[in-house]
Parts: structure tokens; C-alpha cells; sequence
């Protein structure tokens, strides 16, 4: 095993007494804010554990590109749905006690979701195949249009029923729709480049929001929050983790 790093956690903690001076507004703002962060950063080191993955043959390249657009489309559609909590519940408005800091950090979250290209890509993988799995209308003629492009369509199911199976021409065809929705709303370049474009943009987005929501946090809450102990701690390095699809029982 490679060497473990060192890191400090800090608990913050609220007492009973301060939890029930909580207006429902504020409870309901501070639990949303830690579940988009927590989803978040989730994601985001799933991402970065898969992409540690060594890929020594065709079954493993193939499964890595599964796991990849799955956890970047669910990144995106959680990162459209904390825009939408954000914008609807007035938490980047303006008001005369917020810091710079804050401020700052609002203007980068809106900044990305002005524009347009970016909000409508988002929009469109959170609502087709972010978290739902309804093929409407709309979308048929291109999902069909994606799927005969393929010479073969492939499935690799595992003997064993040990959950290794998995379905490489659902993931092209799903990449392809994406693709051609981007082209569409005025993204150029190769597949490649557009696909970087894409993943380029999520991280982005998922790095401002993260920073809105900590100084929104630190900032918007009136309550004694008390820091307890430090917590220190080995941790492997995010370069050493990996999170295989192919796994033996």
C-alpha cells in the first residue's frame, strides 16, 4: 500500500437549544445546501477514483466509459438541480451584509448558468437521462438515429450473476444523443472536443457552486456554531483510490 496522507477535520457543532431557534426557512436552507454539497463532492471523487482505473483490455475500457457517463450525467443534473434550489429560493440575491467573498462567489454561479449553451446541455441530460428513464417523443427520432449509426449493438453479461454486466452500445448511443444536442445548441469541434468541453464545463460549475454554498453557509447562519477537537487522520491519496466496475465476489 502506497503512503497514507495526513488530514485534519474540524467538527462544528449546533446544541439543541440553537437547533430549535432555527426558523423552518433557515433548517430547510442549511440542509439543502449540505446535501448539494455532500452529492457534490460525492460525484466528484467518484470521477476521480474511476479515472484512476487502469484499463489493461477491451472489457475494462468499455466498462470505464459506463461508469464515466453515468456519474458525469448524474453530476450535471444534480448540478442543474442546485442551480434551481439556488435561483428559485433567492439565495444569490443581493443584500447589504453579504461579504465580497459571497458576493463574488454568487456572480461565478451565475455566470455559469447565464449561459446558454451551457444551462439548455444541463437542462437537457438532467431531464432525459439524468434521472429519468422515459424516452418521450422528442427524443426518439434521434435515440433511433444514434442506434442505427452502430455496426452491432453489444451487451457483456457476466456468468456468475456476480453484477458485472454491462452495456457499452446503450452508452454510445446515450453519448451520441448528448453529442447531437450539443452540436445543437452551438457546440463545435471533434466528439472528443465537445465531450471536453462538456466535462470541463461540469467540474467548473460543480467548483462554484461548492464554493457558493461553504461561504453562503458560513456567512447566512446567525446561530454559535462551536468548533470541537480537530480529527486527525491517515487518508489515501485521491491519486491511489480506484473504483473498479469489474469486480470478483
Amino acid at each position: 500500500m502506497k503512503d497514507l496522507s495526513t488530514i485534519t477535520l474540524i467538527p462544528i457543532v449546533l446544541n439543541r437549544e440553537q437547533i430549535a431557534n432555527m426558523s423552518p426557512d433557515e433548517m430547510r436552507r442549511h440542509i439543502m445546501l449540505t446535501s448539494i454539497m455532500q452529492d457534490l463532492v460525492l460525484l466528484l471523487k467518484y470521477l476521480q477514483f474511476i479515472g484512476n482505473n487502469g484499463h489493461t483490455g477491451e472489457a475494462q475500457l468499455k466498462a470505464y466509459e459506463c461508469q464515466t457517463l453515468f456519474h458525469l450525467s448524474l453530476l450535471i443534473a444534480k448540478s442543474h438541480e442546485a442551480w434551481l434550489f439556488i435561483s428559485n429560493g433567492k439565495l444569490l440575491k443581493p443584500n447589504e451584509g453579504r461579504s465580497q467573498k459571497l458576493g463574488d462567489a454568487a456572480k461565478d454561479v451565475i455566470s455559469v448558468f447565464k449561459d446558454r449553451k451551457t444551462t439548455q446541455t444541463f437542462s437537457f441530460i438532467r431531464n432525459k437521462f439524468g434521472f429519468h428513464y422515459d424516452i418521450e417523443n422528442d427524443l426518439l427520432p434521434k435515440v433511433a438515429k444514434a442506434a442505427k449509426s452502430e455496426d452491432t449493438l453489444e451487451m457483456w453479461l457476466s456468468e456468475n450473476e456476480s453484477g458485472n454486466d454491462f452495456f457499452p452500445s446503450t452508452c454510445k448511443i446515450i453519448r451520441s444523443v448528448i453529442l447531437s444536442e450539443m452540436q445543437e445548441q452551438g457546440f463545435t469541434g471533434t466528439q472528443q472536443e465537445i465531450m471536453d468541453k462538456l466535462f470541463e464545463s461540469a467540474l467548473d460549475c460543480v467548483m462554484k457552486l461548492l464554493i457558493f454554498c461553504r461561504c453562503y453557509l458560513a456567512e447566512s447562519f446567525p446561530e454559535m456554531w462551536v468548533e470541537d477537537d480537530p480529527v486527525i487522520l491517515k487518508a489515501p491519496s485521491m491519486n491511489d483510490v480506484r473504483l473498479p466496475y469489474l469486480v470478483g465476489r
